[in-house]
């Protein structure tokens, strides 16, 4: 089978539950715990039962909307930051990562947003076709325990479908958060007009479901849900000194938080790869590149509206080219969407992104720096908030799982 147009697309882009429910439980409506005084205290309420989804599906997108810092002021390039300097470049850098890290985990879900499968404790495996780009590719889907994070055990998912067991006759509409396990899954596909063997695409385990919007009613109810996943992508003929032979390899993770019951805003998603060049089925020396991107929102105190969110981006970038020399990025900032100021902290030796400042507060509109005041008042300086860069992406951190562990042939 030819390479699927997924990872020809990914060359362009060569940078980078509650499922809460009740049971038929008896007792009093308001139970009570005893009191230091004697006394008794009033428990809080049971959580509130929710649906289970009929049907598993994939997330359609884990991103998480940056486009407020998209574009600001003029960009020009400045080290040490004053007020009234242009750190426009710097703004953006955030969203640019960002977006590296949705358009290559986008690639990954669009081919596999149409799957449904039901959500049945007796659903062990799928196998099923989907369409991508005008192909039309066999897929199968294994949704036994295996180990993805390669700690020597397997994950602690049901084994089926279904998120509360498998030793069910049916899956209930509804569950308890505590009774709620995770769903393994393992994913190949092949060319169906071109059958040769499958291919190993995904691996990964939901923690909640995705709920898909109802178009019956006037709210939008689709969320991604919580999960990882990791990939890997094998790329012939690296843009840097292509050579027969020579592929770029990068295993890739993304873990994803869009469902919180404390916080209908709050969401989280992180994008993790490892990449390096690969001669013969060996690295080649000093050539590696790795990402580490975390894209997180939480609703301010009263929040009514999605523009009523803090958000933060953080971002740490290694990259030893093939040709010689290395640099670090180490990038964090935070906004609001309903005001106008940005702050962030650089720490860089690229020499094509000359910054290096902490806790600068800018305008975002105007891409200046401003009094470091408007950001302690407005709620988003970094340096306040205590935030730190992220630590560079690992090798063994985001491994594909092994082929004892997922094996290049099906399982079924």
């Amino acid at each position: 089978m030819g390479r699927p147009k997924t990872y020809r697309w990914l060359v362009v882009l060569w940078m980078f539950g509650s499922l809460i429910g009740c049971s038929g439980a008896t007792g009093p409506s308001n139970p009570t715990i005893p009191g230091d005084d004697g006394g008794t205290i009033p428990s809080a309420p049971p959580a509130p039962p929710v649906e289970i989804p009929s049907f598993l599906q994939f997330p359609v997108s884990v991103d998480i909307d940056v486009d407020k810092v998209g574009s600001s002021g003029s960009g020009a390039l400045a080290s040490l930051v004053s007020v009234g300097d242009d750190v426009s470049e710097a703004i953006e850098h955030g969203a640019r990562d960002a977006g590296i890290a949705g358009a290559v985990s986008q690639t990954i879900l669009d081919r596999i947003k149409t799957v449904e499968v039901p959500v049945d404790p007796r659903v062990r495996t799928f196998q099923g076709l989907i369409t991508d780009e005008g192909d039309i590719l066999e897929i199968k889907i294994d949704f036994s325990r295996f180990d993805l994070n390669g700690d020597g055990a397997d994950e602690t998912c049901t084994g089926c479908t279904c998120p509360v067991g498998c030793g069910l006759f049916e899956c209930p509409p509804e569950a308890a958060l505590t009774d709620l396990q995770p769903i393994c899954y393992r994913v190949w596909v092949r060319d169906r007009a071109n059958p040769g063997p499958f291919e190993r695409f995904l691996a990964g385990m939901i923690d909640r479901l995705p709920v898909r919007d109802d178009t019956a009613t006037p709210e939008n109810e689709d969320n991604a849900g919580n999960g990882r996943f990791r990939f890997l992508v094998s790329l012939p003929n690296p843009l840097l000194k292509p050579q027969p032979g020579r592929f770029s390899v990068s295993t890739n993770e993304v873990i994803y938080s869009h469902i919180d019951p404390t916080d209908p805003f709050r969401q989280s998603t992180e994008f993790s790869e490892f990449r390096e060049i690969v001669q013969s089925g060996f690295p080649v020396p000093f050539t590696q590149e790795n990402q580490h991107i975390k894209v997180e929102a939480e609703g301010l105190a009263g929040a009514a509206s999605p523009e009523q969110v803090l958000k933060t981006i953080r971002s740490t970038t290694f990259l030893r080219p093939d040709g010689g020399g290395e640099s670090e990025i180490q990038y964090l900032a935070r906004f609001r969407d309903d005001a106008d100021h940005w702050s962030g902290s650089v720490a860089s030796t690229a020499p094509t992104f000359d910054f290096n400042f902490d806790s600068a507060c800018a305008s975002i509109a105007s891409g200046l720096v401003t009094d470091r005041e408007n950001c302690l008042t407005g709620g988003v300086d970094v340096g306040e908030a205590g935030l730190r860069f992220l630590g560079f992406a690992d090798r063994d951190g985001v491994a594909f799982p092994d082929q004892g562990e997922f094996p290049n042939d099906p399982t079924f």
